[in-house]
């Protein structure tokens, strides 16, 4: 069940990366604007902020590869989980299938005997 909730907090704190990586990549990309239109394109503040933009372009990709790979883990898990109950199910089913066999198998010695003996 820890598994379960560790997964679920990951996935909001990727979900939570995401949000804040967005809004401040908008926040950068405006103040982009701001300085090449009212600074006159000041290139102190062009390369800040362009980097700024670059390190948040990379933790969003980030933090949408990792959700990703957490949705596909936990898809793999419950594949792995339905395969286990599938073989579980097909060995109850054998085994039972071979009981009947058996019983059907002294249920005809015992009957092909009976007949002998009349």
């Amino acid at each position: 069940m820890s598994k379960r909730n560790s997964g679920e907090q990951k996935r909001e704190n990727s979900q939570l990366k995401i949000t804040f990586s967005v809004l401040i990549m908008v926040l950068s990309f405006l103040a982009e604007l701001y300085t090449m239109i009212i600074l006159k394109g000041n290139p102190i503040y062009l390369a800040g902020f362009g980097l700024v933009f670059l390190i948040f372009s990379y933790v969003l990709m980030n933090s949408v590869m990792q959700l990703q790979y957490q949705k596909l883990r936990e898809e793999k898990e419950e594949h792995e989980g339905l395969l286990k109950s599938e073989k579980a199910s097909y060995l109850i089913i054998k085994k039972s299938f071979d009981e009947v066999f058996q019983r059907m198998d002294y249920i005809e010695k015992i009957s092909s005997f009976q007949q002998k003996n009349y």
